[in-house]
């Protein structure tokens, strides 16, 4: 109940905000009253039932205060809306507690929950300060008058309902509450374009049909009378209008709000007057009173005749179906489906394997069938009896019939394992995107914070939120709301000048901050950028020095961004003083906590004068992470790709070395050198290298490069959590699945920087120079022959980053003087190439008395079985389509036929 209790004061709190924003810039327009009465009731209803009585009197007061002056048409001054922004804070304050702190909360506000709910509360006997004439100066009729206010006879409503049909009902609520406003708006948008009006009958019929199996007659009624309408417009009998748009959107909100109570029946009960009033106005719209609508319009309309009683509507049939059904499923089981699909999608790709087994088989059986043929030409001369050539001939016939066999096997195991790893591929994408979430909705609330603090603090700014409807995981949006509000008054309080100040340095007076957030390269990008003076590096170095974290000496060789890098330290404020906004000495530690947290990267861009961007680079969800894959004593180990600065291939000669500890020059600065290996402990499984690899890792103050066996490749991994009676894990953050089932630790870059620190610091720091000179080895190579540049340069990069030597070719003739010039341990060949092809060369290759070991792989874009026989036939060892390059068959197929890249 603290949950839903929390629930209810975020999304009302929300719309308080924006209608009173809305309301100070027209406050002619008294419609928006409809919104602020009715958060505030369902706050007030929610505290009430809870027991929260100062919080419920509060809302109360809000409530009231809105009735009054919709009553006596009355405009508040300014310090009026001070006092509403002040009350609606309090609220946004409350919505911000933990749901459990709650109850805490209101304890320790109770005295000012009641100083405002005095302040809010007008004295009855009070006279109106200002009075509005109604819009337009129209007179409301009496027939009118009744409308707004009619005689209502309130009725107390019991239900009886089973809980878990409760849940379904509401379910309906909220999924069809969703297609009518749409449908609505957009049918006011165009009132021409009927194609809604079949999904909004729909819609208005379930809700009705839920209704009415519960009993709540209050519903019924309403989406009766809805269908009504919906029906009347598909049959040209009723003309829309934005008056009547307006009495179906109300009781949209009815429905929304009714589904978000907690309690259905107290909700309706407290609500009557509401149900009661939307049943009038519906009835007077479906009685087609042109009246209604006290707009003019253009041109005269048809007189719509009455309707004849045997041209009521019939009974609207609905599809079970719907496509925009909305289900409630708990996080827990969407990480269990996660984890479910992942596991289904690693099944599937190892199919793959009973296919390479079967063409393993296959080329056994050709091999069978030529040793066959040869030994019969061998043996042509010899009189065999009639019963040997009986079983020659019968031997034959079982080879033919097995070949074509294995054939018909391979083809229908290589169609089943495609469709296999296709839709195991797309349920897998299916599952990760119901964790998902719209940016709008962590950031609802940042418009209405950045005028008030720019308020407070005498500035004018404008935010634009840019990528609203960018995809972002739930958990990471919950989790960034905190850090984009430090960013945020930061860049309100430090950043942005003052209107005078900008006026002067020839800037407009108002301030602009734009927040966004796309998707990019695999990764969520957020970026925060305002137009402001930037960052004052004097006046930062002056401050660092000040605080004794450095010598003005060493400040004054330090780059920019390392001066940066001092921002991000808990405790630092380049403020002069401490104020509610800022000054006190967190914020960007905050925000960097974050965002290591969730195996992101953050970066500060600046130039004086002209403003400040924040950018952060995060994982788009945390159930799914982009990685590095690395070997490292013939085990697989994952680095998230976020905190990866770089990979490096380091030649020997480039190992520096001072004070018995190594590192390399990286742009200018040096970087340390340490083996991954030592760190885990496994120093003895060192192996010597020509060329080291390693992966450049940092937390913004320490930077080094781990030294890796090789580099296996990215791959998207779904986040197993280890186990929590494991307790920590040094170095580890979690567990996957690699696309062959082989489990792989996932490493956690803050624990291992921490781990390097305590070698270095402990002289347990291992040389790695040495051990690399000490053995020199010989990488395979291998020679790719195809007249495309492109292939030839994906294939020649794949091969390369798993350690191999590479040549290429540009066809067969090419292909063959190289080989006749150099020694290869594997051949790579397309078919289709000019001057000699693929399959002639292989042909000549395999029949040359000093190549023919050479093992060969044909890869082609054709892929039909006769393709493929006549590649067998020629010789070739493999036969592989193009497409083996979207997965690891490629590179499985090198390996088995060769092994791995050194020997």
């Amino acid at each position: 109940m603290l949950n839903l209790l929390k629930s209810e004061l975020e999304s009302n709190s929300a719309i308080l905000n924006k209608g009173l924003i809305a309301f100070e810039t027209d406050p002619t327009d008294f419609s928006l009253f409809d919104e602020i009465i009715r958060a505030a009731h369902s706050i007030k209803g929610a505290a009430k039932i809870l027991g929260f009585d100062n919080l419920a009197s509060f809302a109360g007061a809000f409530e009231e205060y809105f009735e009054e002056l919709i009553r006596n048409k009355i405009l508040p001054d300014k310090s009026r809306f001070e006092l509403l922004y002040d009350s609606v804070e309090i609220l946004n304050k409350a919505a911000l507690e933990e749901a459990d702190n709650i109850p805490v909360w209101h304890e320790q506000n109770k005295e000012i929950l009641t100083s405002l709910e005095n302040k809010i509360r007008i004295p009855t006997n009070s006279k109106p300060e200002k009075v509005v004439a109604p819009i337009e100066n129209k007179k409301i009729s009496p027939k009118e008058e009744k409308l707004v206010k009619p005689e209502i006879k309130k009725t107390e409503i019991i239900l009886d309902i089973d809980p878990g049909m409760l849940e379904l009902f509401i379910a309906e609520l909220e999924n069809n509450s969703l297609v009518l406003n749409e449908g609505l708006l957009e049918l006011e948008k165009n009132n021409s374009n009927l194609d809604k009006i079949e999904d909004l009958m729909r819609a208005s019929h379930s809700i009705k049909g839920a209704a009415r199996i519960l009993n709540i007659s209050a519903i019924v009624k309403i989406a009766h009378l809805m269908e009504d309408y919906f029906i009347a417009v598909k049959e040209n009998r009723a003309t829309i209008k934005t008056a009547q748009i307006d009495v179906l959107l109300s009781s949209v909100d009815l429905f929304s709000a009714m589904a978000a109570s907690g309690n259905l029946a107290v909700w309706i009960n407290e609500n009557i007057e509401q149900f009661d009033l939307i049943e009038i106005q519906l009835s007077k719209i479906n009685n087609l009173d042109n009246n209604f609508d006290d707009e003019k319009p253009a041109v005269e309309e048809k007189k719509i005749q009455p309707i004849k009683k045997e041209e009521k509507k019939k009974e609207h049939k609905v599809d079970d179906l719907d496509s925009d059904r909305i289900l409630r499923v708990s996080a827990e089981n969407i990480n269990r489906l996660v984890g479910y699909a992942s596991e289904s999608l690693i099944v599937s790709r190892n199919t793959q394997k009973y296919v390479d087994s079967i063409s393993k088989v296959k080329n056994l059986q050709n091999e069978l069938s030529t040793t066959l043929e040869k030994f019969l030409e061998n043996t042509q001369n010899i009189n065999y009896s009639e019963k040997e050539k009986n079983q020659l001939n019968k031997l034959q016939q079982i080879i033919i019939d097995l070949k074509k066999r294995l054939l018909e096997y391979n083809s229908e195991l290589e169609m089943y394992t495609s469709k296999s790893v296709n839709i195991s591929n797309r349920m897998y994408k299916e599952v990760l995107l119901s964790r998902m979430r719209p940016f709008e909705d962590g950031v609802s609330d940042f418009p209405r914070m950045v005028r008030d603090i720019s308020k407070q603090l005498g500035k004018k700014n404008e935010l634009e939120i840019i990528g609203k409807t960018t995809k972002i995981d739930r958990d990471i949006l919950e989790k960034l709301k905190s850090p984009l509000t430090h960013i945020l008054r930061n860049a309100i309080d430090h950043g942005i000048e003052s209107p005078q100040e900008r006026i002067n340095k020839g800037k407009n007076e108002e301030g602009k901050i734009v927040l966004t957030a796309i998707h990019s390269g695999g990764m969520l990008l957020i970026t925060i950028e305002d137009d402001g003076k930037g960052v004052d590096f004097d006046r930062l170095t002056e401050k660092i020095v000040s605080k004794n974290y450095i010598t003005k000496e060493i400040a004054a060789n330090l780059s920019q961004n390392e001066l940066i890098d001092f921002l991000f330290l808990p405790g630092f404020s380049t403020a002069e003083s401490v104020t509610e906004v800022s000054g006190r000495g967190v914020g960007l530690d905050v925000v960097q906590n974050m965002v290591q947290e969730v195996n992101g990267i953050i970066s500060v861009e600046t130039t004086k004068g002209k403003g400040t961007k924040f950018i952060l680079k995060l994982p788009i969800t945390l159930s799914v992470l982009r990685t590095l894959i690395i070997d490292a004593a013939d085990e697989p180990y994952a680095f998230p790709l976020t905190r990866i600065e770089q990979t490096l291939i380091i030649p020997q000669n480039e190992i520096q070395s001072i004070e018995g500890k190594q590192y390399i020059n990286l742009n200018g600065s040096n970087v340390g050198l340490v083996h991954l290996l030592q760190i885990l402990g496994k120093t003895e499984s060192i192996k010597p290298m020509q060329e080291v690899f390693a992966v450049v890792i940092s937390d913004r103050i320490n930077k080094y490069a781990l030294v890796v066996d090789k580099f296996v490749g990215e791959q998207d991994l779904v986040v197993h959590r280890l186990d929590p009676r494991l307790g920590k894990i040094k170095d580890i953050s979690a567990a996957s699945l690699l696309d062959n089932g082989e489990p792989v630790l996932i490493f956690d870059v803050e624990d291992l920087i921490r781990s390097i620190d305590d070698i270095i610091s402990g002289g347990r720091l291992k040389r790695i120079a040495k051990a690399v000179k000490a053995n020199i080895i010989k990488r395979k190579r291998i020679l790719v022959v195809d007249d495309s540049v492109t292939v030839r340069e994906v294939e020649r990069k794949l091969l390369i980053s798993f350690g191999y030597e590479v040549d290429t070719a540009i066809n067969g003739v090419d292909g063959w003087n190289s080989v006749r010039g150099n020694t290869y341990d594997l051949i790579i060949s397309d078919i289709d190439m000019p001057r000699m092809n693929g399959l002639e060369f292989t042909a000549l290759v395999k029949g040359h008395e000093k190549y023919k070991k050479i093992p060969v792989v044909i890869v082609s874009y054709k892929d039909r079985q006769e393709d493929k026989l006549k590649g067998l036939e020629a010789g070739a060892n493999y036969y592989l389509t193009k497409s083996s390059f979207n997965d690891d068959t490629f590179i499985n197929a090198v390996k088995e036929l060769i092994g791995e890249s050194s020997q």
